[in-house]
């Protein structure tokens, strides 16, 4: 009825060549997600819960940000990289770190130019669809671990610096790190 309607125009209003990505509900999730690495064998699933019309935009506005970008075959890399250099742990951390990203982007534009009230009601749509995360998917709350994080993100969203300042250090470590051990073993002219 007026979900699957609203569903569809949001994939219009999206310019998603075919706006036929079905909506599902199943009792075995707790929380709404996307699942599938393609666009063909996408679908987006709700629980059994039932949601204001407010909320339905605000949860499927966030499935289909995840669609669009890609983020199923996002975490598909991060899982093969993760294959890759199993034995790192800054492995570990940097595809956690690069998931809660991932949510986090989704988040800042879904409340794109959302006013006090809006933020707040998605905060508490996040806190009440908390669940855990399974394969490759997307869903409105992965895990409880980073919703304390994204919680303070939503309602007061400060500039984040940390990752960009990690990000130069490391760079700048693995380059003077590099710079001595050409010097230490260099020999020569």
């Amino acid at each position: 009825g007026v979900i699957n309607e609203t569903w569809t125009d949001m994939q219009r209003n999206a310019k998603i060549k075919k706006a036929d990505i079905p909506l599902l509900r199943s009792r075995e999730v707790v929380s709404p997600m996307s699942v599938g690495l393609f666009r063909s064998s996408t679908f987006v699933v709700l629980p059994e819960t039932e949601y204001t019309v407010e909320e339905l935009e605000l949860i499927l506005r966030h499935e289909l940000i995840h669609i669009i970008r890609r983020d199923a075959q996002t975490k598909m890399f991060l899982t093969f990289c993760t294959a890759v250099c199993w034995f790192n742990p800054l492995m570990w951390v940097a595809i956690r770190r690069c998931a809660e990203d991932l949510e986090l982007s989704c988040d800042e534009l879904v409340l794109e130019n959302a006013d006090g009230t809006e933020k707040n009601r998605y905060a508490n749509l996040i806190l009440r669809c908390a669940g855990e995360s399974r394969g490759f998917t997307s869903n409105l709350a992965p895990t409880t671990a980073s919703l304390r994080y994204r919680l303070k993100q939503i309602m007061s969203p400060g500039r984040r610096l940390t990752g960009g300042i990690t990000a130069g250090l490391v760079l700048f470590l693995l380059l003077m790190t590099s710079g001595i051990t050409a010097f230490a073993y260099g020999g020569g002219t």
